[in-house]
């Protein structure tokens, strides 16, 4: 039996995350490294390297809201939310959001 992952085997790397959030994380693992070889190493001169940032947050708080609603395993299969999960949903968007800011402050250049 083949563990090949197809053509988007590429993103297992991100292993625990459902697969929205995973490709969502590439991009921004990719942004990431553009920034990082294009330009000054800085969140605040380089709209890259923050943007990258931003978007690996959205992926986090994406995954976390996926997480914060569950249902019972048996009948009658009530629906419940996790507290913990919706915190840090919650946290890492508003981070994620603080990231895109800097990201549209960061000076052209």
């Amino acid at each position: 039996m083949s563990t090949d992952s197809g053509f988007f085997g590429f993103i297992d790397i991100f292993k625990g995350l459902p697969v929205r959030p995973k490709i969502i994380m590439f991009v921004g693992t990719v942004l990431l490294i553009i920034g990082f070889t294009s330009g000054p190493f800085s969140l605040h001169r380089n709209a890259k390297i923050s943007a990258g940032v931003a978007v690996m947050l959205s992926s986090l708080s994406w995954r976390d809201w996926e997480f914060s609603l569950w249902q019972d395993p048996s009948p009658p299969y009530k629906t419940h939310w996790d507290a913990g999960h919706v915190f840090w949903a919650i946290v890492f968007g508003v981070l994620a959001v603080w990231m895109f800011r800097i990201c549209y402050l960061t000076p052209a250049g």
